[in-house]
């Protein structure tokens, strides 16, 4: 049975599951392998009532190595049939750029229903050090929300992980401001299981990767130190070559997996 949980709705929903369910330690220099994921996406369970028929879908991700930091780039397209006989075409559009210091990102993020546009933010945003940054949005208007001390970008964000699942570390909190929508930081806390030993996945690039199963929570940031309501949660196994090899997210009234179907190694750029 589903959790009873406060979610953004599912046009949010699939947008935060996308940047938060990939946000695996993919940006971690050395430990990375830039590369190109197709994932397939499925209904796992509904809520009685939720009515949907059938769900199906496409992740594609790419991470790539430029000679001045990161380029990330996500498609996703979802397809639901209402019983009603109502079909919804869901797809959502994220591309990131970060410096290799993780202090400089440029992100836009947009999100059509039936290929109209409902949400969409561009812009960029700068950290100081471990000191507080901002946020400069571009669209959907502008203006300019302040990233408190300790925010990082995916970069950062991903090799804390990393760092942390190969300490062993069991459960962390952490700010992540990622431009994936309008309401800046969010709090995630994160959960790394046990890891999986290399050799227990059938894909060629993963086969020689030790892994390990996340659960990622994400809550509102709220300034004076409290915990803001829960937005999201996704699980996902992570491997220690960047690679997300699956995730699992509970939308408003139903739950969807992606599982990788193909993946292909990208080379270095010649810098």
């Amino acid at each position: 049975m589903m959790a009873d949980r406060r979610t953004r709705g599912d046009r949010m929903a699939f947008l935060s599951a996308l940047s938060l369910g990939l946000w695996a330690p993919a940006a971690v220099a050395v430990e990375v392998e830039p590369h190109r994921a197709t994932y397939v996406i499925e209904l796992t369970d509904q809520e009685p009532g939720a009515g949907i028929l059938a769900l199906e879908g496409e992740q594609i991700v790419l991470w790539e190595r430029v000679c001045d930091g990161w380029v990330i780039e996500q498609e996703l397209d979802v397809d639901i049939l209402y019983a009603q006989g109502t079909t919804l075409h869901f797809r959502v559009d994220y591309d990131v750029w970060e410096s290799m210091d993780g202090q400089d990102l440029r992100f836009n993020a947009r999100v059509t229903v039936n290929q109209m546009a409902t949400e969409e933010y561009s812009g960029i945003a700068t950290l100081s050090g471990n000191g507080p940054g901002t946020a400069h949005y571009r669209l959907p208007g502008p203006r300019q929300l302040p990233l408190p001390a300790g925010t990082l970008f995916p970069t950062g964000f991903s090799r804390e992980m990393l760092r942390r699942a190969k300490e062993g570390e069991f459960q962390y909190d952490s700010l992540l401001f990622d431009g994936s929508e309008g309401s800046g930081v969010e709090e995630a806390r994160i959960t790394i299981g046990a890891p999986i030993p290399a050799g227990e996945s059938t894909e060629e690039l993963l086969a020689q990767s030790v892994s390990w199963p996340i659960e990622m929570s994400s809550y509102a940031y709220e300034a004076d130190g409290g915990r803001g309501p829960l937005l999201d949660e996704v699980r996902s196994r992570l491997h220690a070559n960047g690679v997300t090899e699956w995730w699992e997210a509970e939308m408003d009234g139903f739950a969807i997996r992606a599982d990788l179907r193909k993946l292909v190694a990208l080379d270095l750029p010649a810098c």
